[in-house]
């Protein structure tokens, strides 16, 4: 997903480098801290990753062509190497939550205590939705299974491996398969999130869902700009927000694509449609679950309203974050050398950038994480973690995305498009046979019978155009009709002439 560079990209990619270059050098001063030494060379280690990555970056660019041909040539050998790397990130991700789930015995936890099956006990009604959603899951897996905690780990452990699938393959269709298999990486071996999974919470629950909503909201809002569709695409968003809200998330990023390049020209008037359906569309659906909870629940509706805003109300403004960098010092540096693409890859897309709607998700995220607007249950350190992995990941693949353009083949997710290039490539083919026939003056009947008008793309319009032969062509010979015969008859045919006598013409 991407957007023609703007003010707004430019005071975006200011903002994220300012957060990049201050992370490099916040994790390398903690790293040298550690290793007991001056904090300070941490700013140097820094630079130097960032001139590496620039180097890298730059590179990719220089020999932007030459890579594209080569991912053409090589595209289903790519294709099995990214399936692979998928399958082993994930199965390594597998592999450290069941070392963890072994060392788990004998632990307990509130919302285990909440869900377990006990004779006359019953699950209460919350006003969290992400947590009764939960908890009734818990509560249907030990009806299964028995009350077994490690049980609940294990569905803990398929719940977040599925919503990093599913985030995957979102991924993937916004920003291309380099970004994709970054985002998989981080999320199904990063040591935060393999803690994460490790203790029972709702966020993995409401993880996989706002996963799945945005698959459906992406594949709903589609390439081709249908304001419709977004209409649609509203009702995954809403019960996002329903059930906790960091489904405003979501909503944002719907709004977002609204105004992406898409392959089609689109009017001002046609996005600014698409965006006002899709917030009908949010508030429509969220009004009506308020009205079947309040049903439900037998509260009146503005009961059910007024505990959902006590819920969600913004507290008085505080800097949760802490300024020490802590934690594994390889998956920080990691994420620091992957943010430091987006850096670079920023100037060498052309007129297309892919980083300002993550880059503004993740400062609202964060605004929203300082107020206060956040629940316990549903933290937004956990949101926030996830945007800037995203947001590191779409300048890492925007710089594999340097190619498809210079190559001017396709389709914007970093790689180019099969179809997309044999399609140009026969059209430039067509117009050059086209040029040469003109030349000659001659033409194949069939083919005219056989053709029919398309109506072209935009990227069509800008590859060249080849013009008719300007020159003039030779005329055709005819042969000429005399309108005297070219042998006289047998009578007519004496050359001697009379001459006088007197004629004194040879003197």
């Amino acid at each position: 997903m991407s957007w023609k560079k703007g003010v707004l990209s430019y005071l975006t990619w200011f903002i994220y480098t300012i957060a990049a270059g201050g992370a490099a050098a916040g994790i390398a001063g903690a790293f040298c801290g550690r290793a007991g030494i001056a904090a300070y060379w941490g700013a140097l280690f820094a630079a130097i990753l960032f001139l590496a990555v620039g180097n890298l970056v730059f590179w990719i660019h220089r020999h932007a062509r030459s890579l594209a041909a080569f991912v053409e040539r090589n595209r289903g050998l790519l294709k099995a190497l990214e399936v692979f790397a998928a399958a082993v990130l994930l199965g390594a991700g597998i592999m450290l939550r069941a070392q963890g789930i072994m060392d788990a015995a004998g632990q307990t936890s509130d919302y285990f205590e909440a869900a377990k099956v006990a004779e006359g006990q019953r699950i209460p009604q919350m006003v969290h939705g992400a947590v009764y959603y939960y908890v009734q899951m818990l509560h249907a897996l030990f009806l299964l299974v028995g009350n077994h905690f490690q049980a609940a780990l294990w569905l803990q452990v398929a719940l977040q491996l599925l919503a990093s699938l599913i985030l995957f393959s979102v991924v993937r269709r916004l920003a291309g398969s380099a970004a994709a298999l970054a985002v998989l990486g981080f999320c199904a071996c990063s040591p935060y999130m393999v803690r994460n999974a490790l203790n029972l919470s709702p966020v993995n629950l409401l993880f996989c869902i706002l996963a799945a909503a945005a698959w459906l909201a992406a594949a709903w809002s589609g390439r081709r700009l249908k304001p419709p569709l977004f209409f649609l695409a509203g009702i995954p968003v809403a019960f996002c927000c329903y059930i906790d809200i960091s489904g405003i998330m979501l909503l944002f990023f719907v709004l977002a694509s609204a105004f992406r390049t898409r392959s089609e020209p689109a009017s001002r008037a046609r996005r600014a449609a698409a965006a006002f359906l899709c917030l009908a569309g949010t508030f429509a659906v969220f009004f009506l679950m308020i009205c079947v909870d309040a049903l439900a629940s037998g509260k009146e509706l503005g009961g059910v309203l007024q505990a959902w805003w006590l819920l969600y109300r913004p507290e008085a403004f505080r800097i949760p974050f802490s300024a020490d960098i802590s934690g594994p010092e390889l998956e920080n540096l990691l994420l620091a050398a992957l943010m430091a693409f987006g850096v670079f890859s920023f100037w060498c897309s052309g007129r297309e950038e892919s980083m300002s709607g993550w880059t503004l998700g993740a400062i609202g995220t964060a605004a929203a994480e300082c107020w206060g607007i956040f629940t316990e249950e549903a933290p937004g350190s956990f949101f926030l973690f996830l945007l800037v992995v995203v947001l590191a990941a779409a300048g890492f693949g925007q710089s594999f995305g340097i190619a498809h353009e210079k190559c001017g083949a396709g389709d914007g997710n970093g790689l180019p498009e099969t179809k997309a290039g044999q399609e140009k490539a026969a059209s430039g083919a067509e117009g050059l046979i086209g040029a040469e026939r003109s030349a000659i003056g001659g033409s194949n009947p069939m083919e005219k019978q056989n053709a029919q008008p398309q109506e072209p793309a935009e990227e069509e319009r800008r590859q060249v155009r080849y013009i008719e032969n300007p020159l003039p062509l030779p005329k055709k010979h005819e042969k000429r009709v005399l309108d005297y015969p070219s042998c006289p008859a047998a009578e007519e045919d004496d050359f001697d002439y009379p001459v006088s006598d007197e004629d004194d013409f040879d003197i």
